[in-house]
């Protein structure tokens, strides 16, 4: 454990670091890198869809581009794991290259959180916060497969964690590091990029002074030539449906579910719902502590308990309100405030390390509360590998029965989504119902067209772009003539919600007693 407390005492500013902590984070990064290689198909959401991504974007490296796909020549952020896992698909196997890129995110995220736990330590005490952001590597984006933005979010914490240790000699900010930062962040997530840019621009600010402004220019000048390069060939209209969204989000419930202990929809079903219902109240406690530290921080200021960090303040009042006052959907896509969720709480657990009342507790409490948190690491993972083997092994038998039932078929043809004419999912003998409750499951025929190297729809938000529309369906009306009887319907996310309502509206059941739809999700490029 030599070499480990070196590399954590260099990685956080702290060399107190004794062998039982090093084997807590040793098991906390191992163990979500085991979870990324423990089975072939992981039950991430989007994640089918960026690992072909990667592969077609590898193909178009060796010269054989899929027909129909279109490699944008400019920069465009959400494009970090369709170029890591492109480049490594040079080397190794599509499957293999997604799970490298996964596990560089592990260790990444786990190394960025460390460093910006340890910039503020002056107790140099390694206390229990330095562990909370071990709980949350296998986090809510991590699940949903989202994987530019959460590959953005180490980078955002090392940025964080690189100006806070230099607010006293604001100075020592050179324009290197910043460079090596930004740009990785442009390319892994326009919002990632956007929290560390808030927080910048506040820092230079509240430290102005000529030598640093020049150099936060020159550091950020690299990334912000490329913005500007994708926006004047992207054309975007990011701004333009921000309005119509709007919505206060009353209470922390609307952020709670995010520090769940079981990443919130995962534990929908299967054999382990009781496992889930026994265990609830720890993982509700959880998130609660979590908004309580939150609140325990914003309070540090108003009673001048905490030191007067107003980079901090005003970065973390701004991304609140971002979380709280954005749009409930914006152009298809879940709410951009989300975003801003990880990296408001991580200013605040990064400053209430050096917070007196916390840096009082005894050896013996501290002691207990890392132990705690080291238990809910343990309980989330018995959780997730038990859990990820079940849905792995069911998805195992559906890609089977897909391969030899859709070998000659279209890419939409395949996944299969069955409802009856109540609105009620019924599961088909092939189909587990994991389908519905697992959105995973809709992506995977992404793991045949990776086989079969056959084009396939595909979110067209990053570097590749696939215009092709799915000539069999596309539109709602295609679906109630019955025109296309089981066949593929495409839609993009605008109206999706009221479209397939109407589909089972009373007049509508009747006539599509015998039939079924599949709903693939394409979306629109913005």
């Amino acid at each position: 454990m030599g070499f480990m407390k070196r590399i954590l005492a260099k990685l956080t500013g702290n060399p107190n670091w004794s062998v039982l902590d090093c084997l807590f984070v040793w098991a906390g990064v191992v163990s979500a890198v085991a979870y990324v290689w423990a089975y072939r198909f992981l039950p991430l959401q989007d994640y089918p869809d960026w690992l072909f991504q990667g592969f077609v974007f590898s193909e178009a490296l060796k010269g054989r581009l899929l027909e129909g796909y279109r490699v944008l020549l400019y920069p465009v952020p959400n494009s970090a794991s369709t170029l890591i896992i492109g480049f490594l698909g040079l080397v190794f196997s599509p499957e293999a290259s997604g799970k490298i890129f996964l596990s560089l995110y592990a260790v990444i995220f786990a190394a960025g959180s460390l460093y910006m736990m340890g910039s503020l330590d002056r107790a140099r005490r390694v206390g229990f916060l330095y562990f909370v952001p071990l709980l949350y590597t296998a986090n809510v984006f991590f699940i949903r497969g989202n994987l530019g933005y959460m590959f953005g979010l180490g980078f955002v914490f090392f940025g964080f964690g690189y100006l806070m240790r230099r607010s006293a000699e604001p100075e020592k900010v050179k324009a290197l590091p910043l460079a090596f930062l930004t740009v990785p962040l442009f390319f892994s997530h326009a919002l990632a990029y956007a929290a560390f840019a808030l927080f910048a621009a506040f820092f230079a600010v509240f430290h102005f002074k000529k030598k640093l402004a020049a150099n936060m220019l020159a550091g950020f000048a690299p990334s912000a030539l490329l913005a500007a390069g994708y926006f004047v060939n992207h054309n975007s209209t990011l701004f333009g449906a921000m309005v119509s969204g709007v919505g206060f989000k009353a209470t922390l419930t609307a952020v709670s579910p995010y520090f769940s202990v079981y990443p919130y929809f995962y534990p929908a079903a299967g054999p382990y719902y009781a496992f889930i219902e026994k265990t609830a109240v720890v993982s509700i406690a959880v998130s609660y502590a979590m908004m309580l530290l939150f609140v325990y921080w914003l309070a540090g200021y108003a009673i001048g308990e905490l030191r007067r960090d107003k980079t901090a303040l005003f970065t973390g009042l701004f991304l609140l309100a971002a979380v709280y006052f954005s749009p409930a959907f914006y152009k298809g896509m879940s709410t951009p405030g989300e975003r801003f969720i990880f990296p408001l709480m991580w200013l605040a657990l990064a400053h209430l390390v050096e917070d007196v009342n916390l840096a009082r507790l005894s050896d013996r409490v501290n002691a207990a509360l890392k132990a705690s948190v080291f238990g809910l690491i343990a309980l989330q993972y018995v959780f997730l590998f038990s859990y990820g083997g079940y849905v792995s092994k069911e998805i195992s038998k559906t890609v089977e029965v897909m391969r030899s039932r859709n070998a000659g078929r279209e890419f939409g043809a395949v996944s299969e989504v069955y409802f009856d004419y109540g609105g009620r999912y019924v599961p088909p003998a092939y189909s587990p119902y994991l389908s519905l409750l697992h959105y995973p499951m809709i992506r995977l025929p992404y793991y045949l067209s990776i086989d079969l190297k056959r084009p396939a729809p595909i979110f067209n938000t990053g570097m590749l772009y696939y215009p092709e529309e799915d000539p069999l369906a596309d539109s709602v009306e295609s679906v109630r003539k019955k025109k296309y009887p089981e066949q593929v319907f495409i839609m993009a996310y605008e109206g999706a919600a009221d479209a397939i309502a109407e589909l089972f509206e009373p007049e509508y059941r009747k006539a599509y007693q015998d039939g079924y739809v599949t709903v693939i999700e394409k979306r629109r490029r913005w």
